[in-house]
């Protein structure tokens, strides 16, 4: 949603035209962190996984939202808020390809609770994480 946000946008004739897609993929986002405070009440090796996960969360929130200040901000006004939003942006993915490293050896502990689906799932993500 973010990329395609990111694609979406755009500034013509004077005016910032900012894609629905990044305040989708920002809602997204808080959701997730709403979810990881259930999932933080644990002990141990998932409650700092929990943690890195709704730091990166924090981060990519902030992030879209300057970025989003970025397309509505007058060119004159401009103070970098799109330069500053991305670089979040970017903090936030190595934070989620470092807990979802760390969540697929937990995972891999308990390989007959998630099975191999799992493991695939977060190689996946990893990956996804690690190119942006």
């Amino acid at each position: 949603m973010w990329i395609q946000g990111l694609n979406e946008s755009k500034y013509e004739g004077g005016q910032n035209i900012v894609s629905p897609k990044i305040y989708e993929a920002q809602g997204h986002f808080e959701k997730m962190n709403v979810e990881l405070e259930k999932v933080g009440k644990t002990r141990g090796k998932m409650e700092e996984i929990t943690d890195l996960f709704r730091f990166a969360i924090e981060q990519r929130i902030e992030g879209i939202s300057l970025h989003s200040q970025g397309f509505y901000t007058k060119k004159l006004d401009y103070k970098g808020e799109y330069e500053k939003g991305r670089a979040k942006v970017n903090i936030a993915d190595k934070y989620f390809a470092e807990a979802l490293a760390k969540m697929r050896q937990e995972v891999s502990k308990y390989k007959s609770h998630f099975g191999p689906l799992a493991d695939e799932y977060l190689e996946f993500s990893i990956g996804y994480y690690q190119s942006q």
